[in-house]
This record gives structure tokens, C-alpha cells and sequence, in this order.
């Protein structure tokens, strides 16, 4: 069955929060990361088992108390074009700012500056950046904003990026969780 474009990130918690990761003590931390996972389990009967911090924002201490509360995985990070394994058996889904629609298409009057591209601009951007990670392999973890993406056309010109990378030889299109279960069977080290 096909997956709508939202389902990797249906399994993350989304945080509302103005404090920064790197300057949160560890008991607090805690508390701030697992605010919004109590409220979807209580809300929609669903706990996230995936994690992506506030504008990538995550502290050394991340990683393992992730880990410690029953999170699968985590791509917060942008350090690899692959997927890898945390010490703590936490699996990292790497993204990159690149392939985010924020610096696409989000303008914020005094905060994000950047203009507003069309839809096949921002597409097309993302498509050679699938074409370069599917020559050399490895992760291609798009992050969508449904209020930022969910416009019409931009919603249009997503599908066809989709449909274009499931139409490429050696490409599987899947959810944050089905890419981590591959990830945690494989023999990685940490």
C-alpha cells in the first residue's frame, strides 16, 4: 500500500518550545523532550517511536535518554549520508538542511528572510539532491512541515518528487520507522 507523504514524520512528536536543547540540564531535558510523546499517546492513542529536535537542535545527552525511553530512532543529526547505530542502539536517521522545505518556502517577517520559491524550483532542488544520493547511495530523509507543504501546489509538486523516486531503480520509498527496523537488523557498529 502507498504511504501519504506525511508518514514519516506522523511518528515524531512536534515540540513547542523557546529553550535550546544545548543549555537544558539533563532532569530537564527529559521533561521538555517528553512532553508532546504523553500528550499524542494520550490524544491520539499513538506513541511516537521516532524523534527530530526543533530546528535540529539536540545536546550529547540526546542520544541516550532518547534510547533510555523507548525512542527507535532519531535524525537530528547531519553528520553521515547514511544510517547508523548510537552506542546506545539508538538508529540515526540523518537529515540535512538542504532537503527541508523551511529554507524553501517559509517566510517569517524579522526572522526567516528567505524568499518564497516556487514549487517546481524547490522540487527540482530536491531531485538533484535525490539523484546525487542515489548514485552514491544512502539516505534521503526530506522533512516536510504540514503547514508549510500542505499548500496545494507545493503538496502537487511533492507527489510528483515521489513519484519520481519510486519510478528510480534501487530506491525504497519508506516511513522513518520501517527505514530504522532495517537499520537495528543490520550489523552495524556503533
Amino acid at each position: 500500500s502507498q504511504r501519504p507523504p506525511s508518514t514519516l514524520n506522523e511518528k515524531r512528536p512536534f515540540l513547542y518550545s523557546r529553550s535550546r536543547a544545548s543549555g537544558i540540564i539533563a532532569n530537564r531535558s527529559l521533561t521538555w523532550s517528553h512532553t508532546p510523546v504523553y500528550v499524542a499517546a494520550l490524544l491520539l492513542g499513538v506513541r511516537p517511536i521516532g524523534y527530530r529536535p526543533p530546528s535540529c537542535d539536540i545536546n550529547y545527552r540526546t542520544p541516550d535518554l532518547l534510547a533510555r525511553h523507548g525512542f527507535v530512532y532519531d535524525s537530528g543529526l547531519m553528520d553521515s549520508d547514511h544510517p547508523y547505530r548510537h552506542a546506545s542502539g539508538l538508529v540515526e536517521l540523518p537529515m540535512h538542511w538542504s532537503l527541508d522545505d523551511w529554507n524553501r518556502y517559509n517566510y517569517v517577517p524579522g526572522y526567516a528572510a528567505s524568499p518564497i520559491l516556487a514549487p517546481s524550483f524547490a522540487v527540482d532542488a530536491w531531485a538533484e539532491e535525490l539523484e546525487g544520493i542515489v548514485a552514491v547511495g544512502g539516505l534521503f530523509d526530506l522533512t516536510m512541515h504540514p503547514f508549510i507543504s500542505g499548500r496545494p501546489a507545493r503538496a502537487a509538486a511533492l507527489e510528483g518528487l515521489i513519484a519520481r523516486a519510486q519510478a528510480m531503480d534501487g530506491v525504497w520509498v519508506a516511513a522513518g520507522d520501517e527505514i530504522a527496523a532495517w537499520v537495528a537488523g543490520l550489523d552495524l557498529p556503533p
